[in-house]
């Protein structure tokens, strides 16, 4: 039988092909290379690190390991732990530096590092280990007081090192990096917490497996939100600042996800609250002007802002705010009530600020009203066009108590529009909105008002007569 080198060669590349392609099997840490783009993730399932291209395809970079969990990358060196052992790789070579060896273990996990030291927990004793890279030196960090202590961060500028634990309601704890004391910053209602990182803000996500999510706190862990779920098992989770996005090894179920990162906003205000001082009442409105900003990547939207009376009005009432922007308020008090005192709600979709409040106070004298002031009205009234029949020129009368967008537009009996005027920010009081008809023809027309908050668009009929 004649030997068909070609179709040899093809089977042997064929061969080689499926020998150098890698999955997922039980994926537990992820960790980026930005200097090759690719994501290095530990397959503790299948005793290797496997490495994923900017394309997504999986090679294996590292085999023959027992159950690799934890890994950090420290300049050009790949730490990872490996049950009992911490092994050290040259990152671009693959090739193997030294190992850190702590004294009877069976239980390595997380670990996170600098230029200085790494870090490592040991769930099976209940100890953080400290490695000093420069000496080459091991010492207990934080002794045998922790409870199944998983995942680890470091938080420099707050001198600690963040622990989560896997256990039911688990606290989120730091480590004193000079001294080692523990302390608990929160417990929280999550349990058995495996994976802990940190976004560009300075939110902080830790991942659990009893409610198989990732959850998101502030920077000062005051709050805290579902941030995303579906996963079965999701373990060290890790943020990859140069590409704005999460991995997140779902370990039961063999799977890593990549989401987009947290492109949120980040709202705050110029002032918690103001007091206007003494007032008469029934004197001309004031104003006072503060800001909303806007620090996050994503776009802010104020849904509405509200007060509980109808002493205070603002502008604008709503709107978007890009990312690292802010927008001006203008808040107007009208003293038509002895009591001034109001909490302003600012109402956005910042899932950790979504109600922003001003408290505002004044103290509005019940005195005579000043002969050249002007009372404000209590409530909108939308007057009769006159004069009746009219020509050229029709005027409607429009009371206002705050400060409203309104529009004004004019039809025909056919119902075609001939008119539109924008009202913008028009002040509380009395307005005297004109519009000339000397174009148009003798007939019926409907002029029509809208913007009135809670009401729904106003329709008043007036007749041209040339």
């Amino acid at each position: 039988m004649r030997w068909n080198k070609s179709v040899s060669i093809t089977c042997l590349l064929l061969l080689f092909a499926i020998s150098a392609y890698a999955q997922y099997s039980s994926p537990e840490s992820v960790v980026y290379d930005p200097v090759r783009s690719r994501y290095l993730i530990s397959n503790a399932g299948a005793g290797s690190i496997v490495q994923r291209d900017s394309l997504g395809y999986l090679t294996n970079y590292i085999t023959g390991l027992n159950s690799p969990k934890g890994m950090c990358i420290v300049r050009d060196t790949l730490y990872f732990t490996d049950v009992s052992v911490v092994h050290a790789y040259r990152l671009s070579t693959a090739t193997l530096l030294y190992n850190i060896t702590p004294a009877t273990t069976t239980g390595l996990n997380d670990i996170d590092g600098d230029t200085t030291a790494v870090y490592f927990t040991d769930m099976s004793v209940g100890r953080i280990y400290r490695y000093n890279i420069r000496t080459h030196t091991l010492t207990t960090f934080v002794g045998s007081s922790l409870n199944t202590p998983n995942g680890v961060l470091l938080d420099h500028p707050h001198n600690r090192l963040l622990i989560v634990s896997y256990r039911t309601n688990s606290p989120i704890q730091a480590a004193n990096l000079t001294t080692g004391a523990v302390t608990t910053i929160t417990t929280t209602r999550y349990s058995d917490l495996d994976g802990i990182t940190r976004d560009w803000r300075g939110y902080i996500y830790v991942s659990s497996w009893a409610s198989n999510n990732v959850i998101m706190f502030t920077h000062d862990f005051s709050t805290s939100t579902i941030f995303s779920s579906g996963y079965s098992g999701p373990a060290d989770i890790y943020y990859n600042v140069y590409r704005n996005e999460f991995a997140i090894p779902s370990f039961s179920d063999n799977r890593v996800l990549f989401v987009d990162g947290a492109l949120l906003p980040n709202a705050s205000i110029s002032d918690t609250a103001h007091n206007w001082g003494t007032i008469a009442q029934n004197s001309a409105q004031v104003s006072w002007n503060m800001s909303i900003y806007n620090t996050g990547p994503g776009d802010l939207t104020v849904d509405s802002i509200l007060f509980n009376s109808m002493v205070y009005s603002v502008v604008p009432s709503s709107g978007v705010i890009n990312s690292n922007d802010s927008v001006p308020l203008t808040v107007y008090l009208n003293p038509i009530f002895p009591n001034g005192n109001d909490l302003m709600q600012i109402y956005t979709n910042d899932p950790f600020h979504p109600l922003l409040t001003v408290r505002h106070t004044a103290n509005i004298t019940t005195g005579s009203t000043p002969e050249s002031g002007e009372r404000l009205p209590a409530g909108f009234a939308i007057g009769t066009p006159y004069p009746a029949p009219f020509n050229p020129t029709v005027t409607v009368d429009i009371s206002i108590p705050r400060v409203s967008n309104l529009s004004l537009k004019l039809y025909n009996t056919m119902g075609a529009l001939l008119r539109a005027e924008s009202l913008t920010a028009l002040n509380p009081g009395n307005h005297k909105i004109s519009v000339n008809a000397s174009d148009l023809p003798s007939g019926m027309y409907f002029i029509q008002i809208t913007g009135i908050p809670g009401a729904s668009p106003v329709l008043r009929k007036a007749i041209l007569v040339k």
